[in-house]
Protein backbone atom coordinates (compact mmCIF):
# COMPACT_ATOMS: atom_id res chain seq x y z
CA UNK A 1 0.00 0.00 0.00
CA UNK A 2 1.25 3.71 -1.19
CA UNK A 3 1.07 5.43 2.44
CA UNK A 4 2.86 8.86 1.50
CA UNK A 5 3.33 11.09 -1.77
CA UNK A 6 5.58 13.75 -1.94
CA UNK A 7 5.78 16.81 -5.05
CA UNK A 8 9.19 17.63 -5.01
CA UNK A 9 11.63 20.18 -5.98
CA UNK A 10 14.63 19.22 -7.23
CA UNK A 11 16.03 22.57 -7.72
CA UNK A 12 15.24 23.56 -3.74
CA UNK A 13 15.87 20.63 -3.34
CA UNK A 14 12.27 21.11 -1.47
CA UNK A 15 8.98 18.99 -0.49
CA UNK A 16 6.21 21.04 -2.11
CA UNK A 17 3.40 19.08 -1.12
CA UNK A 18 2.65 16.03 0.45
CA UNK A 19 -0.06 13.17 1.24
CA UNK A 20 0.78 10.91 4.19
CA UNK A 21 -1.75 8.40 6.05
CA UNK A 22 1.25 7.85 8.23
CA UNK A 23 2.63 9.59 11.25
CA UNK A 24 6.51 8.43 10.22
CA UNK A 25 7.97 12.11 8.86
CA UNK A 26 10.32 11.84 5.85
CA UNK A 27 13.71 12.18 6.98
CA UNK A 28 15.90 14.73 5.27
CA UNK A 29 18.82 12.18 4.16
CA UNK A 30 16.02 10.21 2.48
CA UNK A 31 15.16 13.18 0.12
CA UNK A 32 18.89 13.57 -0.28
CA UNK A 33 19.06 9.76 -1.54
CA UNK A 34 16.52 10.88 -3.63
CA UNK A 35 17.91 13.53 -5.44
CA UNK A 36 20.99 11.21 -5.91
CA UNK A 37 18.98 8.24 -7.52
CA UNK A 38 17.25 10.49 -9.52
CA UNK A 39 19.96 11.53 -11.49
CA UNK A 40 20.67 7.93 -11.51
CA UNK A 41 17.17 7.37 -13.55
CA UNK A 42 17.17 10.18 -15.19
CA UNK A 43 16.64 8.47 -18.66
CA UNK A 44 14.76 5.69 -17.34
CA UNK A 45 12.15 8.56 -16.43
CA UNK A 46 10.89 8.29 -20.29
CA UNK A 47 9.05 5.59 -18.75
CA UNK A 48 7.66 7.92 -16.96
CA UNK A 49 6.85 5.97 -13.71
CA UNK A 50 10.65 4.22 -12.26
CA UNK A 51 10.06 1.89 -9.25
CA UNK A 52 13.50 1.47 -6.86
CA UNK A 53 14.26 0.89 -3.42
CA UNK A 54 15.34 3.50 -1.22
CA UNK A 55 16.67 3.15 2.53
CA UNK A 56 14.90 -0.34 2.69
CA UNK A 57 11.23 1.15 1.20
CA UNK A 58 10.14 0.91 -1.91
CA UNK A 59 9.87 3.89 -3.45
CA UNK A 60 8.32 5.02 -7.14
CA UNK A 61 9.35 8.18 -9.02
CA UNK A 62 7.48 10.02 -11.77
CA UNK A 63 8.14 12.91 -13.45
CA UNK A 64 5.93 16.19 -13.90
CA UNK A 65 8.70 18.32 -15.41
CA UNK A 66 12.45 19.08 -15.63
CA UNK A 67 12.27 20.37 -11.57
CA UNK A 68 9.41 18.50 -10.81
CA UNK A 69 8.73 14.78 -10.11
CA UNK A 70 6.09 12.93 -7.78
CA UNK A 71 7.63 10.28 -5.02
CA UNK A 72 5.80 7.30 -3.72
CA UNK A 73 6.52 5.77 -0.67
CA UNK A 74 5.38 2.16 -0.16
CA UNK A 75 4.67 0.29 2.75
CA UNK A 76 4.85 -2.96 0.70
CA UNK A 77 8.16 -5.40 0.43
CA UNK A 78 8.20 -6.09 -3.14
CA UNK A 79 7.23 -3.71 -5.93
CA UNK A 80 3.58 -3.81 -7.37
CA UNK A 81 2.43 -3.57 -10.92
CA UNK A 82 -0.82 -1.74 -9.37
CA UNK A 83 0.94 0.75 -7.26
CA UNK A 84 2.82 1.58 -10.23
CA UNK A 85 -0.11 1.92 -12.42
CA UNK A 86 -1.90 4.51 -9.68
CA UNK A 87 1.63 6.56 -9.20
CA UNK A 88 1.44 7.12 -13.55
CA UNK A 89 -1.72 8.02 -13.14
CA UNK A 90 -1.28 10.60 -10.25
CA UNK A 91 1.80 11.66 -11.90
CA UNK A 92 0.16 12.24 -15.59
CA UNK A 93 -2.48 14.21 -13.56
CA UNK A 94 0.18 16.38 -12.24
CA UNK A 95 1.65 16.75 -15.67
CA UNK A 96 -1.34 18.27 -17.39
CA UNK A 97 -2.10 20.61 -14.31
CA UNK A 98 1.29 21.94 -14.86
CA UNK A 99 1.21 22.58 -18.01
CA UNK A 100 -1.87 25.36 -17.46
CA UNK A 101 -0.64 26.69 -14.66
CA UNK A 102 2.75 27.54 -12.74
CA UNK A 103 3.72 24.69 -9.98
CA UNK A 104 3.52 26.81 -7.43
CA UNK A 105 0.26 27.44 -7.98
CA UNK A 106 -0.70 23.69 -8.84
CA UNK A 107 0.83 22.63 -5.52
CA UNK A 108 -2.55 23.47 -3.50
CA UNK A 109 -4.12 20.91 -6.21
CA UNK A 110 -1.66 17.94 -5.22
CA UNK A 111 -2.97 16.97 -2.04
CA UNK A 112 -6.49 16.51 -3.07
CA UNK A 113 -5.42 14.75 -6.08
CA UNK A 114 -3.95 12.26 -4.62
CA UNK A 115 -6.40 11.69 -2.06
CA UNK A 116 -9.12 10.81 -4.72
CA UNK A 117 -6.31 8.28 -6.26
CA UNK A 118 -5.47 6.33 -2.77
CA UNK A 119 -7.88 7.17 0.47
CA UNK A 120 -10.67 4.51 0.55
CA UNK A 121 -13.96 5.36 1.79
CA UNK A 122 -15.13 2.31 4.10
CA UNK A 123 -18.97 2.33 5.21
CA UNK A 124 -20.07 0.48 8.43
CA UNK A 125 -23.20 -0.04 9.88
CA UNK A 126 -23.06 -0.54 13.90
CA UNK A 127 -26.45 -1.67 15.61
CA UNK A 128 -26.06 -0.74 19.18
CA UNK A 129 -28.38 0.75 21.90
CA UNK A 130 -28.74 4.38 20.51
CA UNK A 131 -28.60 5.38 24.42
CA UNK A 132 -25.59 2.97 25.72
CA UNK A 133 -25.63 2.56 29.58
CA UNK A 134 -22.74 3.31 31.45
CA UNK A 135 -20.87 0.20 30.87
CA UNK A 136 -21.59 -0.21 27.26
CA UNK A 137 -18.00 1.20 26.11
CA UNK A 138 -18.58 -0.42 22.61
CA UNK A 139 -22.36 1.61 22.55
CA UNK A 140 -21.10 4.73 23.86
CA UNK A 141 -18.19 5.05 21.10
CA UNK A 142 -20.34 4.54 18.34
CA UNK A 143 -22.62 7.62 20.31
CA UNK A 144 -19.65 9.45 20.42
CA UNK A 145 -18.98 9.04 16.65
CA UNK A 146 -22.87 9.81 15.57
CA UNK A 147 -22.85 13.23 17.96
CA UNK A 148 -19.63 14.18 16.51
CA UNK A 149 -19.53 13.59 12.92
CA UNK A 150 -23.12 12.75 12.25
CA UNK A 151 -25.49 14.77 9.86
CA UNK A 152 -29.19 15.02 10.70
CA UNK A 153 -29.91 14.63 6.93
CA UNK A 154 -28.28 12.08 5.83
CA UNK A 155 -27.92 8.00 6.87
CA UNK A 156 -23.70 7.85 7.38
CA UNK A 157 -21.61 10.41 9.28
CA UNK A 158 -18.73 12.43 7.89
CA UNK A 159 -15.27 10.60 7.41
CA UNK A 160 -13.07 9.66 10.59
CA UNK A 161 -9.84 9.39 9.06
CA UNK A 162 -8.02 6.39 9.66
CA UNK A 163 -4.55 5.72 8.01
CA UNK A 164 -5.59 5.57 4.06
CA UNK A 165 -9.31 5.41 5.02
CA UNK A 166 -12.35 7.57 5.15
CA UNK A 167 -14.47 5.72 7.73
CA UNK A 168 -18.45 6.97 7.40
CA UNK A 169 -20.71 5.28 10.00
CA UNK A 170 -24.33 4.48 10.03
CA UNK A 171 -26.16 3.89 13.43
CA UNK A 172 -29.34 1.54 14.14
CA UNK A 173 -30.83 0.24 17.23
CA UNK A 174 -31.71 -3.74 16.99
CA UNK A 175 -34.75 -2.59 16.80
CA UNK A 176 -34.97 -0.36 13.88
CA UNK A 177 -32.10 -2.05 11.72
CA UNK A 178 -34.52 -4.91 11.86
CA UNK A 179 -38.06 -2.84 10.64
CA UNK A 180 -35.65 -0.40 7.96
CA UNK A 181 -36.24 -1.43 4.23
CA UNK A 182 -32.96 -2.69 2.97
CA UNK A 183 -32.47 -0.43 0.14
CA UNK A 184 -29.91 2.68 -1.17
CA UNK A 185 -28.13 3.07 2.45
CA UNK A 186 -27.83 0.11 3.62
CA UNK A 187 -26.42 -1.62 0.65
CA UNK A 188 -23.91 0.79 0.76
CA UNK A 189 -22.21 -0.64 3.71
CA UNK A 190 -19.03 -2.71 3.52
CA UNK A 191 -19.34 -3.70 7.39
CA UNK A 192 -22.00 -4.59 9.45
CA UNK A 193 -21.35 -4.26 12.75
CA UNK A 194 -23.83 -5.79 15.58
CA UNK A 195 -22.69 -4.51 19.35
CA UNK A 196 -24.12 -6.52 22.29
CA UNK A 197 -24.54 -5.29 26.04
CA UNK A 198 -26.09 -7.86 28.89
CA UNK A 199 -27.93 -4.47 29.88
CA UNK A 200 -28.89 -4.22 26.23
CA UNK A 201 -32.51 -6.97 26.32
CA UNK A 202 -32.34 -5.97 22.16
CA UNK A 203 -28.90 -7.33 22.17
CA UNK A 204 -30.96 -10.79 21.75
CA UNK A 205 -32.07 -9.59 18.15
CA UNK A 206 -28.02 -10.92 16.73
CA UNK A 207 -29.45 -13.58 15.20
CA UNK A 208 -32.36 -11.91 13.11
CA UNK A 209 -30.10 -9.20 12.33
CA UNK A 210 -27.38 -11.54 11.34
CA UNK A 211 -29.66 -13.31 9.11
CA UNK A 212 -30.73 -9.97 7.78
CA UNK A 213 -27.86 -8.70 6.47
CA UNK A 214 -26.52 -12.20 5.09
CA UNK A 215 -29.16 -12.52 2.81
CA UNK A 216 -28.95 -8.92 1.79
CA UNK A 217 -25.44 -8.28 1.91
CA UNK A 218 -22.13 -9.91 1.16
CA UNK A 219 -20.49 -7.45 3.42
CA UNK A 220 -18.38 -8.28 6.47
CA UNK A 221 -20.47 -8.91 9.80
CA UNK A 222 -18.78 -8.55 13.12
CA UNK A 223 -20.06 -9.21 16.87
CA UNK A 224 -18.83 -6.32 19.14
CA UNK A 225 -18.89 -6.84 22.95
CA UNK A 226 -20.13 -3.83 24.94
CA UNK A 227 -17.50 -4.92 27.36
CA UNK A 228 -15.41 -7.60 29.23
CA UNK A 229 -18.49 -8.82 30.71
CA UNK A 230 -19.88 -9.47 27.06
CA UNK A 231 -17.12 -10.83 25.65
CA UNK A 232 -17.96 -14.48 26.11
CA UNK A 233 -21.80 -13.86 25.25
CA UNK A 234 -19.85 -12.34 21.78
CA UNK A 235 -17.80 -15.45 21.72
CA UNK A 236 -20.69 -17.42 21.87
CA UNK A 237 -22.87 -15.83 18.79
CA UNK A 238 -19.74 -15.71 16.78
CA UNK A 239 -19.79 -19.57 16.67
CA UNK A 240 -23.44 -19.51 16.54
CA UNK A 241 -24.17 -17.31 13.80
CA UNK A 242 -20.94 -17.59 12.09
CA UNK A 243 -19.40 -13.74 12.63
CA UNK A 244 -16.11 -12.48 13.26
CA UNK A 245 -15.46 -11.08 16.72
CA UNK A 246 -14.12 -7.80 17.16
CA UNK A 247 -12.64 -7.69 20.69
CA UNK A 248 -12.44 -4.11 21.05
CA UNK A 249 -13.75 -3.08 24.49
CA UNK A 250 -13.24 0.56 25.02
CA UNK A 251 -15.53 4.00 24.89
CA UNK A 252 -13.03 5.41 22.32
CA UNK A 253 -13.98 5.26 18.94
CA UNK A 254 -10.62 5.15 17.57
CA UNK A 255 -10.41 2.01 19.32
CA UNK A 256 -13.25 0.79 17.84
CA UNK A 257 -12.63 1.58 14.03
CA UNK A 258 -9.29 0.64 13.93
CA UNK A 259 -10.45 -2.93 15.71
CA UNK A 260 -13.42 -3.06 12.80
CA UNK A 261 -11.08 -2.19 9.91
CA UNK A 262 -8.66 -5.07 10.69
CA UNK A 263 -11.47 -7.45 12.05
CA UNK A 264 -12.90 -6.73 8.71
CA UNK A 265 -9.48 -7.63 6.64
CA UNK A 266 -9.11 -4.07 5.79
CA UNK A 267 -5.56 -4.21 7.20
CA UNK A 268 -3.51 -7.03 8.16
CA UNK A 269 -1.41 -5.11 11.30
CA UNK A 270 -2.89 -5.30 14.66
CA UNK A 271 -4.93 -2.57 16.08
CA UNK A 272 -2.79 -1.49 18.30
CA UNK A 273 0.23 -1.83 15.55
CA UNK A 274 -1.99 0.87 13.08
CA UNK A 275 -2.61 3.23 15.77
CA UNK A 276 1.10 3.97 16.46
CA UNK A 277 2.30 4.01 12.83
CA UNK A 278 -0.78 5.59 11.07
CA UNK A 279 -2.14 8.96 11.22
CA UNK A 280 -5.28 8.59 12.92
CA UNK A 281 -7.91 11.61 13.23
CA UNK A 282 -8.22 11.54 17.49
CA UNK A 283 -10.42 14.32 17.51
CA UNK A 284 -13.34 12.19 17.73
CA UNK A 285 -11.83 10.68 21.45
CA UNK A 286 -13.73 12.80 23.26
CA UNK A 287 -14.28 11.62 27.11
CA UNK A 288 -18.04 12.12 27.84
CA UNK A 289 -20.09 12.27 24.23
CA UNK A 290 -22.59 13.70 26.25
CA UNK A 291 -21.39 16.06 27.03
CA UNK A 292 -21.52 17.60 23.37
CA UNK A 293 -25.02 18.30 23.71
CA UNK A 294 -25.95 22.09 24.00
CA UNK A 295 -23.80 23.69 26.53
CA UNK A 296 -26.94 25.78 27.86
CA UNK A 297 -29.47 23.19 28.83
CA UNK A 298 -31.24 24.52 32.24
CA UNK A 299 -29.34 23.17 35.64
CA UNK A 300 -31.79 21.07 37.25
CA UNK A 301 -32.38 20.42 40.87
CA UNK A 302 -29.39 21.01 42.67
CA UNK A 303 -30.06 20.59 46.54
CA UNK A 304 -32.87 20.34 49.40
CA UNK A 305 -32.51 21.12 52.68
CA UNK A 306 -34.44 20.98 56.23
CA UNK A 307 -32.60 23.43 58.51
CA UNK A 308 -33.67 23.78 62.15
CA UNK A 309 -33.88 27.63 62.77
CA UNK A 310 -32.52 27.91 65.64
CA UNK A 311 -29.66 26.04 65.59
CA UNK A 312 -28.68 26.35 61.92
CA UNK A 313 -28.14 22.69 61.65
CA UNK A 314 -29.36 20.80 58.86
CA UNK A 315 -31.94 18.01 59.69
CA UNK A 316 -32.34 16.97 56.70
CA UNK A 317 -29.91 17.11 53.25
CA UNK A 318 -29.80 15.92 49.66
CA UNK A 319 -28.06 16.95 46.95
CA UNK A 320 -29.27 15.54 43.80
CA UNK A 321 -25.49 14.61 41.51
CA UNK A 322 -22.36 13.10 43.19
CA UNK A 323 -20.67 16.04 41.47
CA UNK A 324 -23.31 18.49 42.34
CA UNK A 325 -21.98 22.01 42.61
CA UNK A 326 -22.93 23.13 45.83
CA UNK A 327 -21.10 19.99 47.63
CA UNK A 328 -18.08 21.99 48.95
CA UNK A 329 -20.13 24.80 49.33
CA UNK A 330 -23.01 23.14 51.08
CA UNK A 331 -21.99 24.10 54.89
CA UNK A 332 -21.50 27.86 54.07
CA UNK A 333 -24.74 27.61 52.04
CA UNK A 334 -26.86 26.39 55.02
CA UNK A 335 -25.57 28.72 56.94
CA UNK A 336 -26.72 31.48 55.23
CA UNK A 337 -30.44 30.00 54.47
CA UNK A 338 -30.78 30.07 58.59
CA UNK A 339 -30.13 33.68 58.85
CA UNK A 340 -32.65 34.61 55.60
CA UNK A 341 -35.76 36.99 56.36
CA UNK A 342 -38.58 34.67 55.50
CA UNK A 343 -42.01 35.27 54.46
CA UNK A 344 -44.03 33.23 57.46
CA UNK A 345 -47.55 34.91 57.13
CA UNK A 346 -49.11 31.44 56.07
CA UNK A 347 -47.54 28.05 55.92
CA UNK A 348 -47.92 27.73 52.85
CA UNK A 349 -45.96 31.21 51.68
CA UNK A 350 -42.73 30.53 49.80
CA UNK A 351 -40.01 32.89 49.55
CA UNK A 352 -38.21 32.45 45.93
CA UNK A 353 -34.66 34.29 45.23
CA UNK A 354 -32.02 34.28 42.92
CA UNK A 355 -28.57 34.28 42.67
CA UNK A 356 -26.62 33.50 39.28
CA UNK A 357 -28.59 30.91 38.11
CA UNK A 358 -29.77 29.02 41.04
CA UNK A 359 -33.15 29.70 42.50
CA UNK A 360 -33.74 29.36 46.35
CA UNK A 361 -37.05 28.51 47.20
CA UNK A 362 -37.91 28.62 50.91
CA UNK A 363 -40.34 28.01 53.34
CA UNK A 364 -40.66 28.24 57.10
CA UNK A 365 -42.37 26.27 59.74
CA UNK A 366 -42.39 24.78 62.72
CA UNK A 367 -38.80 26.69 63.11
CA UNK A 368 -37.61 24.15 60.76
CA UNK A 369 -36.19 26.15 57.10
CA UNK A 370 -36.99 24.17 53.88
CA UNK A 371 -34.61 24.92 51.17
CA UNK A 372 -34.49 23.58 47.51
CA UNK A 373 -31.74 25.30 45.47
CA UNK A 374 -32.54 24.69 41.70
CA UNK A 375 -31.37 26.34 37.86
CA UNK A 376 -34.92 25.10 36.44
CA UNK A 377 -35.41 28.05 34.31
CA UNK A 378 -39.46 28.61 33.90
CA UNK A 379 -42.13 30.59 35.72
CA UNK A 380 -41.58 30.87 39.77
CA UNK A 381 -45.02 29.86 40.74
CA UNK A 382 -44.21 26.45 39.03
CA UNK A 383 -41.42 26.09 41.34
CA UNK A 384 -43.40 27.41 44.63
CA UNK A 385 -46.25 24.97 43.70
CA UNK A 386 -43.78 21.82 43.69
CA UNK A 387 -42.27 22.53 46.70
CA UNK A 388 -45.42 23.70 48.55
CA UNK A 389 -46.26 20.70 49.58
CA UNK A 390 -43.13 18.95 50.51
CA UNK A 391 -42.96 20.78 54.24
CA UNK A 392 -46.44 18.17 54.84
CA UNK A 393 -44.79 15.38 53.64
CA UNK A 394 -41.54 15.38 55.94
CA UNK A 395 -43.61 16.56 58.88
CA UNK A 396 -45.74 13.08 58.37
CA UNK A 397 -42.64 11.31 58.47
CA UNK A 398 -40.43 13.29 60.67
CA UNK A 399 -37.00 11.59 60.25
CA UNK A 400 -35.85 10.73 64.05
CA UNK A 401 -31.93 11.90 63.21
CA UNK A 402 -30.62 14.04 60.44
CA UNK A 403 -29.77 12.14 57.57
CA UNK A 404 -27.58 13.85 54.88
CA UNK A 405 -27.01 12.44 51.03
CA UNK A 406 -23.57 11.42 52.02
CA UNK A 407 -25.04 8.28 52.78
CA UNK A 408 -27.89 6.91 50.20
CA UNK A 409 -28.29 4.03 52.26
CA UNK A 410 -29.30 6.25 55.01
CA UNK A 411 -31.93 7.61 53.25
CA UNK A 412 -35.21 7.51 55.13
CA UNK A 413 -38.83 7.08 53.01
CA UNK A 414 -39.24 10.93 52.74
CA UNK A 415 -36.14 10.26 50.07
CA UNK A 416 -38.58 8.70 48.01
CA UNK A 417 -41.90 11.24 48.46
CA UNK A 418 -39.18 14.23 48.12
CA UNK A 419 -37.68 12.67 44.68
CA UNK A 420 -41.43 11.54 43.73
CA UNK A 421 -42.46 15.45 44.23
CA UNK A 422 -39.21 17.08 42.86
CA UNK A 423 -37.67 14.49 40.23
CA UNK A 424 -33.98 15.29 39.44
CA UNK A 425 -35.05 15.32 36.16
CA UNK A 426 -38.18 15.03 33.30
CA UNK A 427 -37.93 11.49 31.84
CA UNK A 428 -40.08 10.93 28.91
CA UNK A 429 -42.84 8.46 28.66
CA UNK A 430 -40.37 5.95 26.35
CA UNK A 431 -38.17 6.17 28.66
CA UNK A 432 -37.52 2.49 29.71
CA UNK A 433 -35.55 1.19 33.64
CA UNK A 434 -32.98 -0.90 32.82
CA UNK A 435 -31.67 -2.91 36.12
CA UNK A 436 -28.02 -3.17 36.83
CA UNK A 437 -25.95 -3.84 39.83
CA UNK A 438 -27.97 -4.29 42.68
CA UNK A 439 -27.03 -2.23 45.69
CA UNK A 440 -26.22 -3.76 48.95
CA UNK A 441 -29.60 -4.43 50.35
CA UNK A 442 -28.06 -5.12 53.23
CA UNK A 443 -26.67 -1.91 54.50
CA UNK A 444 -30.09 -0.18 54.12
CA UNK A 445 -30.87 1.51 57.75
CA UNK A 446 -34.85 1.54 56.39
CA UNK A 447 -36.10 -1.49 56.67
CA UNK A 448 -39.34 -0.06 54.47
CA UNK A 449 -36.98 2.01 52.05
CA UNK A 450 -35.15 -1.12 51.31
CA UNK A 451 -38.05 -3.61 50.68
CA UNK A 452 -39.72 -0.78 48.37
CA UNK A 453 -36.46 -0.71 46.39
CA UNK A 454 -35.79 -4.48 46.07
CA UNK A 455 -39.21 -4.63 45.04
CA UNK A 456 -39.27 -1.90 42.05
CA UNK A 457 -35.74 -3.27 41.19
CA UNK A 458 -36.55 -6.99 40.71
CA UNK A 459 -39.84 -6.02 38.46
CA UNK A 460 -37.31 -4.08 35.94
CA UNK A 461 -37.60 -6.35 32.88
CA UNK A 462 -36.04 -4.09 29.98
CA UNK A 463 -39.63 -3.46 28.98
CA UNK A 464 -41.83 -1.60 31.10
CA UNK A 465 -41.74 2.18 30.37
CA UNK A 466 -42.29 5.19 32.36
CA UNK A 467 -45.42 5.75 30.88
CA UNK A 468 -46.68 2.27 32.11
CA UNK A 469 -45.13 2.56 35.56
CA UNK A 470 -47.01 5.98 36.04
CA UNK A 471 -50.73 3.96 35.09
CA UNK A 472 -50.04 2.01 38.37
CA UNK A 473 -51.15 2.75 41.57
CA UNK A 474 -48.24 3.89 44.05
CA UNK A 475 -46.71 5.75 40.69
CA UNK A 476 -45.07 8.55 42.38
CA UNK A 477 -43.23 6.40 45.02
CA UNK A 478 -42.39 4.19 42.24
CA UNK A 479 -40.62 7.33 40.40
CA UNK A 480 -39.52 8.05 43.26
CA UNK A 481 -37.71 4.77 43.86
CA UNK A 482 -36.55 4.78 40.02
CA UNK A 483 -34.74 8.02 40.59
CA UNK A 484 -33.27 7.32 43.87
CA UNK A 485 -32.11 3.65 42.17
CA UNK A 486 -30.54 5.58 39.36
CA UNK A 487 -28.65 7.59 42.05
CA UNK A 488 -27.26 4.77 43.46
CA UNK A 489 -26.20 3.73 39.93
CA UNK A 490 -28.28 0.39 40.50
CA UNK A 491 -30.13 1.41 37.38
CA UNK A 492 -29.86 3.17 33.97
CA UNK A 493 -32.73 3.76 31.28
CA UNK A 494 -32.89 4.08 27.25
CA UNK A 495 -35.74 5.81 24.84
CA UNK A 496 -37.94 3.24 23.20
CA UNK A 497 -39.03 4.49 20.18
CA UNK A 498 -40.26 2.57 17.00
CA UNK A 499 -40.32 3.18 13.53
CA UNK A 500 -44.21 1.85 13.46
CA UNK A 501 -44.47 4.85 16.41
CA UNK A 502 -46.92 8.03 14.96
CA UNK A 503 -45.20 11.07 15.90
CA UNK A 504 -47.67 14.15 17.27
CA UNK A 505 -45.49 17.72 17.80
CA UNK A 506 -46.77 19.23 20.49
CA UNK A 507 -46.19 22.73 21.54
CA UNK A 508 -43.07 24.94 20.20
CA UNK A 509 -39.82 23.82 19.00
CA UNK A 510 -37.09 26.41 20.44
CA UNK A 511 -34.03 27.74 18.11
CA UNK A 512 -31.78 25.57 19.64
CA UNK A 513 -33.52 22.31 18.53
CA UNK A 514 -33.64 24.02 15.08
CA UNK A 515 -30.05 24.64 14.62
CA UNK A 516 -29.06 20.82 15.56
CA UNK A 517 -31.22 19.46 13.16
CA UNK A 518 -31.68 20.40 9.07
CA UNK A 519 -34.70 20.52 7.38
CA UNK A 520 -36.64 20.40 10.68
CA UNK A 521 -39.77 22.24 9.65
CA UNK A 522 -40.33 19.17 6.55
CA UNK A 523 -40.26 16.64 9.62
CA UNK A 524 -42.48 18.43 11.55
CA UNK A 525 -45.19 19.20 8.98
CA UNK A 526 -45.40 15.25 8.66
CA UNK A 527 -45.84 14.72 12.31
CA UNK A 528 -49.38 15.27 12.84
CA UNK A 529 -50.38 11.79 13.66
CA UNK A 530 -51.20 10.81 10.64
CA UNK A 531 -48.30 8.91 9.98
CA UNK A 532 -45.77 6.94 11.22
CA UNK A 533 -42.18 7.56 11.62
CA UNK A 534 -41.63 4.41 9.05
CA UNK A 535 -44.26 6.46 6.21
CA UNK A 536 -42.51 10.31 6.81
CA UNK A 537 -39.30 8.52 6.39
CA UNK A 538 -40.69 6.92 3.04
CA UNK A 539 -42.00 10.50 2.35
CA UNK A 540 -38.84 12.65 2.78
CA UNK A 541 -36.70 9.67 1.20
CA UNK A 542 -34.45 9.90 4.86
CA UNK A 543 -33.29 6.49 6.76
CA UNK A 544 -35.78 6.03 9.53
CA UNK A 545 -32.50 5.34 11.77
CA UNK A 546 -32.10 9.93 11.31
CA UNK A 547 -35.67 10.24 12.43
CA UNK A 548 -36.18 8.25 15.33
CA UNK A 549 -32.76 10.44 16.48
CA UNK A 550 -34.82 13.45 15.61
CA UNK A 551 -37.80 12.56 16.97
CA UNK A 552 -36.08 10.81 20.28
CA UNK A 553 -34.62 14.29 21.06
CA UNK A 554 -37.71 16.40 20.23
CA UNK A 555 -39.92 13.86 22.56
CA UNK A 556 -37.00 14.43 25.34
CA UNK A 557 -37.42 17.85 25.35
CA UNK A 558 -40.94 18.06 25.65
CA UNK A 559 -41.74 18.89 21.77
CA UNK A 560 -43.47 15.67 20.78
CA UNK A 561 -45.94 12.53 22.28
CA UNK A 562 -47.23 9.85 20.22
CA UNK A 563 -50.57 8.56 19.60
CA UNK A 564 -51.76 6.34 22.27
CA UNK A 565 -49.15 7.25 24.78
CA UNK A 566 -49.54 8.19 28.35
CA UNK A 567 -49.74 11.47 28.84
CA UNK A 568 -47.19 12.71 32.40
CA UNK A 569 -48.47 15.92 32.60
Amino acid sequence: MIIKVLLFDLVGPKVLASSSFVKEITTDEFLRSVVDRYSEVMTELSRRVVPMTIQDKVTYLARVNEATIVVAISDSKELSSEELETVDRIGEEMRHVVERIPVRDAKTMFTPLVEEHLRSGVRICFVSNPEPLENDFSGRAVATIVALRGRKNRPFTDATRIGPYDVHVMPHSYESFLAAKWKGDLSRAQIFALVISKDNPESKSVGDSAKKIRENSEGKMLIVPGSDDDLEKAREYESQYFLELCDSVSPKPTELLLSALATAGFTDMHPDLARERWSVDESVDVEDYQSLEPAMRPLGHQAFFVIDKNSGVPQFTYLYEDESMLFDMAPNLVAAISQFQIDSTSPTATSVFQAGNLKYAIIERNDLVFTLVTGVRGDVEVVRSQFSFLPDLYLDECPETAVSSDDLYASPPFTLKLLATLPPEDLAGRAVPIAMEPPDWDRFESAHVKDFLEAVWNSLDGKITVSQLMSGSGADMVMGAIYLLKRMKAIDWKLRILPSDVPVVVGSVDDEMSHLYTHLDRILGLADGTKSISEISDDLGLDSSVLLTVFGELHRRGNLRFQNEFSLS
